[in-house]
């Protein structure tokens, strides 16, 4: 599946899903590097809640790549949720610098994910400023 994909400069839905909804982790790995190196369908969205494995550890220095590279805000808003309840630093690097982000619903999903987080960063208070912000705009 990965070598009919690799070939191309854009990727069909139905790759995209079928990746996504895979149970190989090399699989979703590859998926997380579509997102941000080949077209995608204008209209593709996901649902982070629905792939388990994104949550894995194997698959966090994919997703640090992917939520560093995706231009598209809605695909970057909806992986944002894959960083819930991360407290390492390079997690909590990447929400912090989404709650900048040009976009707001990137910047809304990204203050939602920090919700309940622990992590002594977040609760700075420029930080807990722009997280509020972001949630009450």
């Amino acid at each position: 599946m990965i070598d009919l994909a690799e070939k191309d400069d854009s990727i069909s839905l139905e790759m995209l899903n079928a990746l996504f909804e895979s149970k190989n982790v090399k699989n979703l790995s590859f998926w997380l590097k579509c997102l941000y190196s080949k077209k995608t369908p204008a209209k593709y969205i996901i649902w982070t809640n629905e792939q388990p494995l994104l949550m894995a550890d194997g698959l966090l220095p994919d997703l640090h790549v992917a939520l560093r590279k995706i231009t598209n805000p809605k695909l970057l808003a909806q992986l944002v949720e894959a960083l819930r309840g991360r407290t390492d630093t390079k997690s909590i690097d990447i929400v912090i610098s989404l709650l900048s982000h040009p976009d707001p619903s990137v910047r809304y999903f990204a203050a939602s994910v920090t919700r309940d987080n622990p992590s002594i960063r977040l609760k700075e208070p420029r930080i807990r400023k722009l997280i509020e912000n972001n949630l009450h705009n």
